[in-house]
């Protein structure tokens, strides 16, 4: 006998009878989750041939293996749907009178599940494969060199709602030099009203958390005030005043100049890639707390961020050589040698500003250089790139499964570059 909570379904032809049955059966299926937190399915099936990718064809709970489903009156069908992750080259569609299948390409990874249904007297009378796509999303923007508060800035952040609107942004990467040109003096914007003009308007629009780093304007470097020699010029004040900026914003989230957080299969690693630079105590204090953080971590996907880049094709080049120096940010270098290469799948970073996702990694490493928020320069050759411009802009990322989709959009929130990677 059928558990009487699971009530009744008309079933014809592999099709599931929409209307009041369904209706009826969606309440008990729902008042039975509430009551004991069991493992249900609830089958609400189109006949107009919608992807059931696209539909909400089976609704489950968390960590359930499989189900029984009983359909009646025409037949009794035991339905058992076995949860099973792997990788599937067919879509399988519902259409009028019968389950139908076609090829539609590779699919992302998802959890397919077996379906398989039996008459009274055990009869095999379907089987099917069907594609949910329940694994989790990680969505972000990563964007770096924002806080000019100019009409370019304004741009990439409107084109930033936008995407975000239109895909999907669960927080924001602010990859350094956060404001221009010298930081801030308070975290408080009735002090420094730098934090409305360069930030919260702004950004308005989008209301997930920023994650931010700090760069070198941010601790005060300010090449036109006489700053920009080497090292930079370093106000711990300054960059204080950004961590301690988070108890006045419902958006700004940076609990310490360094730091990680983990949203669903992600763990991030936020660097602070300019402080170390104020001498060898920094980066020790540093590379004692991130190094371990890095080195230890279990997740599917890693990927952290600061500010100074790895290798870039802009005007400030490569960490150990910035600015065409030899030696200049050698600790930058070692730092990301010895913490971050070979151990996390991507590092992001600002500094030059542009767009540039190259093709040369560091250990296997791979590296994007976002800093187009609010401003644009000349790029160089030095490393092959699989995208490169010398534009405004941002990189959105989806992370689900072992398959990273990565985009570039420029100020305006056209689609300038699109690649996969899996993990």
């Amino acid at each position: 006998m059928a558990p009487s909570w699971w009530g009744s379904l008309g079933f014809k032809g592999g099709v599931v009878a929409a209307g009041a049955a369904v209706a009826v059966a969606a309440a008990l299926l729902t008042a039975e989750r509430a009551r004991a937190d069991a493992c249900t399915v609830l089958l609400l099936s189109p006949a107009d041939g919608t992807a059931v990718a696209d539909s909400p064809q089976f609704r489950w709970s968390p960590g359930c293996a499989s189900w029984r489903v009983w359909f009646s009156p025409v037949d009794t069908f035991n339905v058992d749907l076995e949860r099973t992750p792997w990788r599937s080259q067919r879509r399988y569609q519902f259409s009028e009178g019968d389950w139908t299948s076609r090829e539609d390409g590779a699919w992302a990874d998802g959890v397919y599940w077996k379906v398989q249904g039996r008459s009274a007297d055990g009869t095999l009378s379907f089987s099917e494969t069907r594609f949910v796509d329940v694994l989790p999303k990680t969505r972000f923007v990563a964007v770096g060199d924002t806080g000019n508060g100019n009409a370019t800035q304004y741009a990439v952040a409107d084109a930033m709602a936008t995407v975000c609107g239109d895909q999907g942004c669960d927080f924001v990467l602010l990859l350094g030099d956060n404001i221009y040109p010298e930081g801030v003096t308070s975290p408080d914007p009735a002090v420094d009203p730098q934090w409305d003009d360069k930030f919260e308007i702004p950004y308005a629009d989008l209301s997930i958390p920023f994650y931010p780093v700090l760069g070198n304007h941010d601790y005060g470097d300010d090449p036109g005030g006489g700053g920009g020699g080497w090292p930079p010029t370093i106000d711990l004040a300054r960059g204080d005043a950004q961590v301690d900026h988070t108890a006045y914003s419902s958006k700004w989230s940076m609990p310490n100049e360094y730091y990680s957080f983990t949203h669903a299969d992600v763990e991030f690693f936020a660097l602070d890639t300019t402080r170390p630079l104020a001498g060898p105590g920094p980066l020790a204090q540093e590379e004692s707390v991130m190094g371990p953080a890095i080195s230890g971590s279990v997740a599917p996907w890693r990927i952290a961020f600061g500010h100074y880049p790895y290798l870039s094709n802009g005007s400030h080049g490569d960490a150990g050589n910035y600015d065409g120096v030899a030696g200049r940010g050698s600790e930058v270098q070692g730092f990301l040698d010895d913490n971050v290469c070979g151990q996390v799948d991507l590092y992001v970073s600002g500094h030059d500003h542009g767009l540039q996702w190259l093709t040369d990694t560091c250990a296997g490493t791979e590296l994007i250089v976002s800093g187009g928020g609010s401003d644009s320069r000349p790029h160089g050759a030095a490393h092959p790139v699989e995208f490169q411009a010398a534009a405004a802009g941002f990189f959105w990322f989806e992370v689900q499964g072992d398959t990273m989709t990565v985009e570039v959009y420029d100020e305006y929130g056209v689609l300038a570059h699109q690649d996969v990677r899996t993990n």
